[in-house]
């Protein structure tokens, strides 16, 4: 099949799409979204952010470059205000890339089209009025973004244009039918985990002397952000109430990032203070994941909004018993005390509760974590998600119809928009 993907091409999870499509020797062309220069193996790669570096530097670069009155200023803006300003500006400057896409999609004459995100990919893909198009719907797109008036109403009309939706859990399914109407349909499938890599360690003793780590310690690990919803500065604060009562308790936050100015500041304050909290300031590979992970008894994500995040399946197929914040989605993967831990959203209390119980009773997360192996083998294999997901592109690029022989047309339910020139295109009926 001849693909065009849109999709941020720093993503771990868009390589991982992407890279089983190359493996099956599909043709590619990636139309990245990323602010950052980055290519994937085996395909055509076309970034659209071309002028990244005003926009998208870190607040730790810019704090760097900047002194006196201005940066002083700067300091009282908050973390989140900031990151959604530059979330805005980075949709704003794809949305206005939008011919330019059109364009190149043209030329590259794809079988279909494959957007990673409703917002701003898939937008971006609506303007471009072209089809067949699979949109796969990523967490906080669905479940945070529609209560903002104005994008709902750009999310919306982009999975009304889609000819495939993908999400990843029946609660997000029902979310997409109130937001756009009982008659929209959507498939339920993950991205997957690769159980090769991500399964229970061999020597969690010499993984912990990889990373510094007490042998005997009971080690809480989470590599989900620390700043916006993911809350990780509440997970921070629960092991630090818990630091004098379970003496042997460490938490080993391995942030996906590097962080920024003010939360590096921050972490080393906590680091001096409490030596047994832990903090990896570096990009991961996702082949190192697994590495962290072995370290782990516990693993926690006490996100605000999420779908299934890959990042806690991943935990569970490594034999890392989860605690993840009450979030109606995650109950179809997670059973209360068979297969993980829920607590209630920002309950720092709860938190640390339920990790002062399990530090005491620990002999019962051994058979939790096989329970959560399992679960991630029966139901969660990379190779048959992508595959799932595959069989629709495939439906997608060869329809049931007469006009086969046709490539992409115009949709019909974008025809509110301002239209581009029309190109050939497979004919959707």
């Amino acid at each position: 099949m001849r693909i065009c993907f849109i999709a941020d091409s720093s993503s771990v999870h868009t390589q991982r799409i992407v890279s089983h499509s190359v493996r099956k020797g599909d043709e590619i062309l990636l139309l990245s979204t990323s602010p950052y220069e980055s290519a994937i193996l085996g395909t055509n790669t076309i970034h659209l952010l071309d002028d990244s570096k005003p926009a998208f530097t870190t607040a730790y670069e810019d704090r760097k470059q900047q002194t006196g009155f201005k940066a002083r200023i700067k300091s009282f803006v908050p973390v989140s205000a900031k990151l959604l300003l530059i979330w805005i500006n980075r949709a704003v400057c794809l949305l206005s890339k939008r011919r330019f896409c059109a364009e190149e999609i043209r030329r590259f004459d794809p079988d279909v089209i494959y957007c990673f995100r409703s917002f701003p990919e898939g937008v971006l893909a609506s303007y471009c009025h072209l089809r067949p198009l699979l949109l796969r719907t990523a967490g906080p797109d669905i479940s945070k973004f529609p209560k903002y008036p104005v994008i709902s109403r750009f999310i919306r009309k982009a999975l009304q244009t889609a000819d495939v939706i993908i999400t990843e859990s029946n609660w997000e399914k029902e979310l997409l039918r109130r937001l756009c109407g009982p008659m929209l349909t959507a498939e339920v499938t993950i991205i997957g985990v690769d159980t090769v890599l991500f399964k229970p360690p061999t020597s969690r003793d010499r993984l912990r002397e990889n990373y510094d780590l007490p042998r005997d310690a009971f080690v809480v690990v989470t590599n989900r952000s620390l700043e916006g919803h993911y809350n990780g500065w509440l997970i921070v604060e629960a092991v630090e109430f818990l630091l004098e009562q379970c003496p042997n308790l460490v938490l080993f936050y391995a942030s996906p990032s590097r962080m920024g100015y003010q939360a590096k500041r921050r972490a080393s304050a906590i680091t001096a203070n409490c030596p047994r909290i832990r903090f990896l300031d570096r990009r991961v590979s996702h082949d190192e994941v697994p590495d962290i992970l072995g370290c782990a008894d516990l693993y926690v994500s006490l996100s605000s909004y999420d779908g299934i995040p890959n990042s806690v399946l991943e935990a569970m197929a490594c034999g890392v018993v989860p605690i993840v914040a009450e979030l109606p989605q995650l109950h179809e993967w997670i059973e209360h005390g068979e297969t993980g831990y829920f607590v209630q959203q920002r309950d720092v209390k709860g938190l640390a509760s339920l990790v002062h119980s399990l530090y005491n009773n620990r002999e019962a997360l051994p058979t939790i974590a096989k329970h959560c192996v399992a679960q991630i083998r029966k139901h969660g294999l990379y190779e048959e998600c992508m595959d799932r997901t595959r069989a629709l592109l495939a439906q997608l690029a060869n329809p049931m119809s007469s006009r086969n022989d046709e490539r992409l047309v115009s949709s019909p339910l974008t025809t509110s928009f301002p239209c581009t020139t029309p190109g050939k295109s497979r004919l959707k009926f």
